[in-house]
């Protein structure tokens, strides 16, 4: 049985799940999920992350992936042209039980967002760019032209 020492992580929040919203609704929530976020074959790839920002009915998914390993060489190759890690970020939208991305409303990262490279040290730099972009959009997410400012259109996915 897991017990929660309260004077090493503070006391029990024991309010109405009304109060508890009503003290989020001005915050943006930041959760970290454990599958890759969007690549065909995010599946094959050793790095990934895929963070998920809530701000009222504004949904974000930032997903990072890289390393991937080719099925027959089982060797490191790219996942994109001149690229083997890349952070793309889009809105979300509910699919089943989760908020995913909606790969049809990417949204424009003015940072660094690809590493056309493999070191020792690339997953902390996929990790770097990925936290890049969370704090970015963790700032940008309450502004009122926020689609507007960063929804790249693109005439193909337009109903």
């Amino acid at each position: 049985m897991f017990i929660l020492n309260p004077e090493h992580y503070g006391e029990l929040d024991r309010r109405s799940p009304w109060k508890q919203e009503k003290l989020m609704e001005d915050k943006v929530i930041v959760q970290e999920r454990g599958w890759p976020g969007h690549f065909i074959c995010g599946d094959k790839c050793i790095y990934h992350r895929n963070t998920l920002l809530s701000y009222h009915n504004i949904n974000i998914v930032i997903s990072t992936v890289g390393n991937m390993k080719g099925v027959l060489t089982h060797k490191t190759e790219p996942i994109g042209a001149d690229r083997y890690y890349e952070t793309m970020c889009f809105l979300g939208r509910l699919q089943g039980p989760y908020v995913e991305a909606d790969v049809s409303k990417q949204l424009l990262l003015p940072l660094t967002w690809s590493i056309d490279n493999v070191s020792e040290s690339t997953d902390m730099i996929a990790d770097n760019i990925h936290n890049n972009a969370i704090m970015f959009f963790r700032e940008h997410i309450k502004d009122e032209n926020f689609e507007e400012k960063f929804l790249i259109r693109d005439e193909q996915y337009e109903d």
